[in-house]
């Protein structure tokens, strides 16, 4: 989720990301069924949401199929930070013990439509969200420096064309257009005392692509591969208010590209597997700079390191109308201790999840819930001014979900 909305940013945005999905800002909760295997989920029949987890699987739709889901991420913390200097702690920033993080919960929608052209082919349109956050601290922290108030919204709209090239072999195209918001608020020390704030807020456009292919061994065992581009996100004229001045800032993102291969199988008619991996080339988040015509050039490196985020998802029918779902997920942390700051101030990441559905010939009703532990992390960014660590953290995950076949 490095999106460019990142580069505008004026200074390490200080959150907890109301994101699970990928080290960073990366979401993968593009549906209920997803969220309840873990994010493992390449392989299933009949369902327009393989448009965002493997869109050469579309193929399987019947005839048509839409569906709508909704995912509520909320991240909670606990952060200590203290002024090793004075300074801040001068002009009114309190050190922090075990501060807990604004409850400020992320909604992540997903919107899909998929239908059959012939036996061979099928084309689908999804609308769902590979980057976000969100965080809010008290503005009497020494936290609010950074940013009191961070929101990073987005969606990807992305049409798909999909083919079984033979029997056991499908793949697929699809474009991207991605569209990413930005608002960001912190108090800026020379400011405070004016009750100044910081504050940068802008949204944009940019294009990117994909391909998929799936293999299918027999009828119980497939391979599936998805590739998504990176995408170059130009932010030009956003809102800059430092205290009394207004102004304009541009900055410049590049997110990252993701490579997901996966492996299902199936027990039985009942009963099915689902392993994944996924690696994020975070690598392209080298920087957070931004330029103001208020400051100039704002600079902040990062150096990030790609990751992988390894998955395993279950699914399992108890009858013709009520599916299971369990899944789990293990995310590296890829921030380097250096450069680690409260944009993301977590490290490893593990998710537990579960869920059920009803399904008749014409519906299917989900609900899933799950439960991501986030590891400690020190915030390096921001010695040797102040000591800051996160620790203690986790976030909810619920997600709904209804499916229409036609």
């Amino acid at each position: 989720m490095k999106k460019k909305l990142l580069a505008l940013a004026a200074a390490s945005m200080l959150l907890v990301p109301a994101v699970a999905g990928a080290e960073g800002f990366g979401i993968v909760e593009w549906s209920a069924e997803g969220v309840g295997m873990g994010g493992a989920r390449m392989f299933a029949d009949n369902d327009p949401a393989m448009i965002s987890y493997n869109p050469a699987h579309i193929t399987s739709i019947e005839k048509k199929a839409a569906s709508f889901h909704v995912t509520s991420i909320s991240p909670h913390g606990k952060f200590s930070a203290t002024d090793n200097t004075g300074m801040l702690n001068a002009v009114g920033f309190k050190n922090e013990t075990d501060r807990s993080n604004r409850i400020a919960p992320g909604m992540v929608p997903g919107l899909y439509y998929a239908q059959k052209i012939d036996d061979k082919s099928a084309w689908g349109i999804g609308t769902f969200t590979r980057y976000g956050m969100i965080s809010e601290f008290e503005k009497s922290s020494i936290f609010s420096i950074s940013a009191y108030k961070s929101k990073m919204t987005g969606l990807s709209i992305t049409p798909v064309y999909a083919r079984k090239i033979s029997n056991k072999f499908s793949a697929a195209v699809g474009a991207e257009l991605n569209y990413v918001n930005l608002d960001v608020r912190n108090n800026a020390p020379i400011l405070k005392k004016m009750s100044g704030n910081m504050n940068v807020k802008g949204d944009t456009w940019a294009a990117g692509w994909n391909v998929a292919m799936e293999y299918n061994f027999d009828q119980k065992n497939q391979v599936g591969f998805v590739y998504r581009s990176k995408i170059s996100q130009n932010m030009q004229n956003a809102n800059f208010v430092f205290g009394p001045i207004v102004g304009k800032a541009n900055g410049k993102v590049v997110l990252p590209d993701t490579y997901t291969i996966g492996y299902g199988h199936k027990f039985n008619d009942k009963t099915r597997v689902e392993v994944q991996a996924m690696r994020t080339n975070w690598h392209t988040y080298e920087s957070f700079d931004i330029t103001t015509d208020v400051l100039g050039k704002i600079a902040s490196p990062k150096n990030w390191s790609d990751g992988w985020r390894y998955a395993i998802g279950l699914e399992h029918k108890f009858s013709n109308k009520y599916i299971g779902y369990l899944g789990y997920s293990y995310d590296q942390a890829g921030i380097p201790t250096s450069t680690a700051d409260f944009m993301i101030p977590t490290g490893n990441r593990r998710t537990y999840s579960i869920g059920c559905s009803y399904k008749d010939k014409k519906q299917m009703l989900t609900g899933t819930l799950a439960y991501m532990a986030l590891g400690d992390k020190h915030m390096g960014s921001m010695e040797p001014l102040v000591t800051a660590t996160s620790h203690n953290n986790y976030a909810k995950i619920w997600s709904i979900g209804y499916t229409r076949f036609f």
